[in-house]
């Protein structure tokens, strides 16, 4: 017959086991449960860490870009106002060049008049052409006004100017050198010819000037967004 107390044990040993084995596990749940708590929290914790650099770092390539288009706007409008400044001195040489050039040569055909006067007086009077001292001022008027002619003719930048100022010179001093009255005439004629067409040359390049001029003077208000907007219009 089995013993009583060894029964007993056992039964209260199973007993103690079956009691143990819901607290074990409801240990072992507690104890895992807080581990995947400690899991989530961490990630959570980093979560709003990542996005903010993630969102730090776009900021930043985002101001890179902006900064670049910036730096290549005002590079362009620098290069733009560079070219305008150049163009605008360009011009306003090129004009003051000619307008002197006109009164150079003005100036040049009255003493050549005034010393073909004077040889046409002498004539009259000795019945010989040239050879005669011409009066000390206007010698040196004469001399004044070829250097400045063949000075401003050099800054010319349009070559039919620079050949019809040279021309002109030409008959002008060959007025003084003629051998006859018949001679000087022909030289007179020439240099009045030449004269009308770098009168007319001149002024047509000045015009030119000038509305180049104005038309740069526009383009300083000129906008290219605006233009892309007329551009995709135009496509549409």
């Amino acid at each position: 017959m089995p013993s009583p107390c060894r029964f007993s044990g056992s039964r209260d040993k199973g007993r103690h086991e079956q009691r143990g084995a819901p607290v074990g596990g409801l240990a072992g749940l507690v104890f895992t449960g807080g581990m995947m708590d400690t899991g989530t929290n961490s990630a959570v914790g980093w979560f709003p860490v990542l996005t903010s650099f993630l969102g730090f770092a776009a900021g930043g390539i985002t101001e890179w870009f902006r900064d670049k288009r910036t730096s290549k706007r005002e590079r362009e409008a620098r290069e733009s106002a560079s070219r305008a400044q150049r163009f605008e001195r360009r011009t306003n040489f090129q004009r003051e060049t000619l307008l002197n050039l006109q009164d150079s040569v003005a100036k040049l055909a009255r003493v050549t008049g005034k010393m073909n006067y004077l040889d046409s007086m002498e004539y009259r009077k000795t019945g010989k052409w040239g050879g005669q001292q011409f009066p000390e001022n206007l010698s040196d008027d004469a001399q004044q006004a070829n250097v400045s002619v063949m000075l401003l003719t050099s800054r010319v930048r349009a070559d039919d100017i620079r050949e019809l100022a040279e021309t002109f010179k030409d008959e002008a001093n060959r007025v003084a050198l003629c051998r006859n009255a018949e001679e000087a005439k022909d030289a007179l004629n020439n240099m009045g010819m030449v004269l009308r067409s770098l009168y007319k040359r001149t002024g047509e390049v000045l015009r030119t000037l000038e509305e180049a001029e104005e038309a740069s003077a526009d383009s300083k208000t000129y906008r290219p967004e605006q233009s892309r907007k007329r551009g995709a219009a135009c496509k549409g």
